[in-house]
């Protein structure tokens, strides 16, 4: 007999507006989400959805990650200040299960070179990130 769990993978989806990236630093460090006891966080696609531009900023780069290892699961940074394309996006298929008994929350940083990040103007970038049940 097959039996299937229903909750077994799950898609978060979490789109960051450029004033929530807004700081007078070169790095903001935000909460992406909280992956739950048991659950491995398995893949993350980070997609420009709305340019980013604004001032001297030359790139703007995001990393997945935890707290004391914020680029944890990337494989390298992604430049989210670029065109939105169809195939503009990054995938890091990153296998994570970060505890068994207690909920982790998942970090997003992005850093600027040109300027700080407070001079960005404009723009958006989605998130989807899937996680996969093993408890």
């Amino acid at each position: 007999m097959l039996t299937v769990d229903e909750e077994a993978i799950k898609v978060i989806t979490k789109t960051i507006t450029y004033t929530q990236v807004q700081t007078g630093s070169t790095v903001n460090t935000l909460d992406l989400y909280t992956l739950p006891a048991g659950y491995a966080h398995e893949s993350a696609l980070t997609k420009a959805t709305t340019a980013l531009s604004g001032g001297a900023i030359a790139t703007v780069t995001s990393e997945i990650g935890i707290t004391g290892s914020l680029a944890k699961y990337v494989i390298a940074p992604f430049d989210i200040k670029q065109t939105v394309g169809a195939a503009v996006h990054s995938i890091d298929n990153a296998v994570y299960l970060e505890s068994y008994t207690g909920n982790t929350v998942i970090k997003v940083t992005f850093r600027s070179t040109g300027a700080n990040l407070s001079a960005l103007t404009q723009g958006s970038v989605t998130f989807k990130i899937h996680i996969r049940k093993l408890k």
